[in-house]
């Protein structure tokens, strides 16, 4: 089994998976599905390139802990989870090309900020990024749209109050801007 789809089962609970070959996940609005039903599966999963968790309410920093064997990660989305931090991704997922975290309402903006060079320049290959409806200070757009990874290609910060003319000032290297 390379690729499981379980969009929209919204009794799932646990991934309890054993399936080295399996690279792709998408548990798309698997509203039940949380940190301690994801551990087992997630750590068994060790070659999933693409995870895909957006509107599951009960995936929370804690559940990302158990990201950290997933060195194979390249896309991750976790828009409307309730992640406060990304710190358990820099720590094993330094491969990621593509986060979402839009909407996230819980998530702190200095750990989005991170990936800028700036800030230590945590996942150098992030190519895009989606932080589309977050609170950031205004400091933190333009930070994203001037010296946003250095991979970056694409960047989604629809609905961010917090970008304004001033924030373009200085872009530079950022080929799209959603």
């Amino acid at each position: 089994l390379q690729t499981l789809d379980l969009r929209g089962c919204a009794e799932l609970q646990s991934l309890r998976l054993d399936c080295p070959a399996l690279t792709s996940i998408n548990a798309d609005f698997c509203s039940k599905l949380g940190g301690q039903g994801m551990r087992g599966g997630v750590a068994n999963a060790c070659a999933v390139v693409d995870l895909r968790l957006s509107a599951c309410r009960l995936v929370n920093t804690g559940a990302l802990c158990s990201f950290g064997r997933l060195s194979e990660l390249r896309r991750l989305d976790l828009s409307y989870t309730d992640v406060c931090s990304l710190q358990p991704l820099f720590d094993g997922c330094e491969q990621l090309t593509a986060l979402n975290v839009a909407c996230c309402a819980a998530l702190d903006p200095d750990s989005l900020l991170q990936v800028l060079p700036a800030c230590g320049g945590r996942l150098p290959h992030l190519a895009e990024l989606d932080a589309s409806y977050l609170k950031m200070p205004e400091a933190g757009a333009a930070g994203l749209l001037s010296a946003g990874p250095p991979a970056l290609q694409r960047l989604a910060l629809n609905g961010v109050r917090s970008v304004t003319d001033a924030a373009f000032s200085g872009v530079t290297g950022v080929t799209d801007a959603a």
